[in-house]
């Protein structure tokens, strides 16, 4: 739906969403757009590098934003109201190549709070609330920085 117009992707979205309550089947969406999860989906798996790094139900996610580049996705969005000429806010770093992925967290050389072993190691998902797992060694750290507006 990236390249529609809103109006256009607002129809597709209540056309699909009428298919699938019709005929009792389940969606996988997969978008950027925090918005168009926000409205349209229950559950929601953030990735990177291939990798689920956060996953539970959407409320849950957006409310409670337990891994950092989960949190750096919200920081980055546009805001209601913000000045003209305000620039968004971006992760530092470059995305790794997936053909060239490191052994430990994919996010860490991006991440304000990685340590070295967040490098050594891909992390075990922490259960973080009810059916929500955040796939981060610091989640003492990230959850702390994690609540809306953050």
């Amino acid at each position: 739906t990236t390249a529609l117009d809103v109006t256009i992707q607002g129809q597709i979205l209540d056309l699909i969403a009428g298919l699938v309550a019709e005929r009792g089947m389940s969606m996988i969406l997969i978008s950027h757009d925090l918005g168009v999860i926000a409205e349209n989906v229950e559950r929601m798996m953030v990735m990177y590098g291939g990798t689920v790094v956060e996953s539970g139900e959407t409320n849950a996610v957006f409310t409670r934003m337990g891994h950092p580049y989960t949190q750096g996705l919200f920081r980055a969005r546009p805001r209601l109201g913000a000045r003209k000429g305000t620039r968004l806010k971006t992760i530092a770093g470059t995305v790794p190549e997936l053909a060239d992925l490191p052994a430990g967290c994919t996010f860490a050389d991006r991440c304000t709070i990685a340590e070295a072993r967040c490098r050594a190691a891909l992390p075990v998902v922490v259960d973080v609330g009810a059916a929500h797992g955040v796939r981060c060694i610091r989640t003492d750290v990230s959850m702390a920085a994690g609540s809306v507006g953050a």
